[in-house]
C-alpha cells in the first residue's frame, strides 16, 4: 500500500467518513450489514465493525471488495473524492452483485 493511500485510510477512519459512507450506500440500496458481509465475501459482522468501530489497519483489499459491490471508487470510500457514482449506478452495481450471489447459491 502506498503511503498516500495509507494516509487517506487513516484520515477516513479518524474522521468517521469511512463508516458513514458505507452506511450511506447500504441505506441507498436497502441493504442489511449482514447482506453486505456476504456480497463482499467478508466474515459475518465485519461491516458492522467498519461502520461503527473503524480503526486504522483495515486492509485495502477489504475496502476494495465493498467498493466493488457498490460500484464506487476507493477514493470516494476513503473520503479523498467527493465524486460518487450516481444513485442509479450504485443500485445497478448492487443488483448485479445480488444476481451473481443468487446464481452462485442456486448453482451450488
Amino acid at each position: 500500500m502506498t503511503t498516500d493511500l495509507a494516509e487517506a485510510k487513516r484520515i477516513a477512519v479518524a474522521s468517521g467518513s469511512l463508516g458513514s459512507r458505507i452506511g450511506e450506500l447500504r441505506r441507498l440500496t436497502d441493504m442489511k450489514m449482514r447482506e453486505l458481509d456476504g456480497l463482499a465475501g467478508l466474515r459475518w459482522g465485519h461491516v458492522r465493525y467498519l461502520e461503527l468501530e473503524p480503526r486504522p489497519g483495515i486492509q485495502a483489499e477489504t475496502l476494495a471488495k465493498i467498493a466493488n459491490v457498490f460500484g464506487v471508487s476507493l477514493d470516494w470510500l476513503y473520503g479523498r473524492s467527493e465524486e460518487r457514482a450516481s444513485d442509479r449506478k450504485v443500485r445497478a452495481a448492487v443488483a448485479a452483485a445480488r444476481a451473481a450471489a443468487s446464481g452462485l447459491r442456486s448453482a451450488g
